[in-house]
């Protein structure tokens, strides 16, 4: 059996955004910005799958809560342009509700990033970004501003040391982070004795079954996945290899859209011409 962890983006949405888990994203959040939340409301909540088949599409986790809208990406690999496409897309959330009611002015819009494989130059666990103009030596679009969590750098702290009173003087906040990269029999020691971790991993086995394991990858298979890639590109190097990686870029962006329309598997198959093993990774990274 796959061990597949949180990190995964769609194991992650359908623990914690699919209808009946609002509570357990409401938990989540609440530790990870350390206040109670009021008010609590997933505007794009994605569909409990009971099986892989049924996937109809992965949608963005965007959360209405108490004079914030929050905007969660969790990223298994890290590549130069991503803060600088959080920037755009964050001030595109920003102007959708804004041009929706006039009252999310005064809202702050926060993009949460939960990273993996950062590089190394990122030495510290949490960044806050935010608007600064140079010339006038001030932040403005204060209620704008992205935060990146690096869950790599938490293990390395607070779990791979396995410094005992380390670990158990863990944050609450940080000890919901750590659970996202646990699977397995880790995961289920470490989720004993607290409300929110349990109620994650029963979710979290009700979905590692026979039928989901054969569709996520696990970290290794990312890995050879990305260094694959890396691999064909080097030997198919000249102009007929450019063709044929244009080519192969097309129907993936192609595949990928098809997805998030809701198309099923098999339409896709047949239109792109992608085999299932492949779609099923562009699925993973999405």
């Amino acid at each position: 059996m796959k061990q597949v962890n949180g990190t995964n983006d769609l194991l992650f949405q359908q623990i914690f955004c699919v209808p009946g888990s609002e509570h357990l994203l409401k938990m989540f959040l609440e530790y990870i910005f350390k206040t109670k939340f009021k008010y609590f409301k997933i505007h794009t909540q994605t569909l409990p799958l009971n099986t892989i088949y049924e996937l109809k599409k992965i949608a963005d986790i965007v959360i209405e809560t108490d004079n914030k809208i929050i905007n969660i990406e969790m990223n298994k690999h890290y590549y130069p342009t991503l803060n600088f496409r959080n920037y755009l897309y964050l001030n595109s959330l920003c102007n959708r509700f804004i041009k929706l009611d006039k009252k999310y002015k005064t809202y702050d819009f926060i993009q949460l990033n939960l990273n993996c494989n950062l590089p190394k130059y990122y030495s510290t666990s949490d960044y806050n970004y935010k608007i600064y103009d140079k010339e006038s030596h001030t932040y403005f679009l204060k209620n704008v501003k992205f935060i990146m969590i690096s869950l790599d750098k938490l293990m390395e702290i607070y779990y791979n040391k396995g410094n005992n009173e380390v670990r158990k003087n863990t944050p609450n906040y940080v000890k919901y982070l750590i659970m996202l990269k646990l699977s397995g029999q880790k995961l289920e020691e470490y989720c004993k004795g607290d409300e929110l971790m349990e109620a994650y991993n029963k979710r979290y086995k009700e979905l590692i079954n026979e039928d989901w394991n054969n569709f996520f990858l696990t970290e290794e298979e990312n890995e050879e996945l990305l260094l694959g890639s890396l691999r064909e590109e080097c030997y198919n190097n000249g102009q007929k290899a450019g063709r044929v990686k244009g080519k192969n870029e097309s129907k993936v962006e192609i595949a990928k859209n098809l997805v998030k329309k809701g198309m099923s598997f098999k339409d896709i198959i047949d239109v792109t011409g992608i085999s299932k093993k492949n779609l099923q990774k562009i699925i993973t990274t999405l």
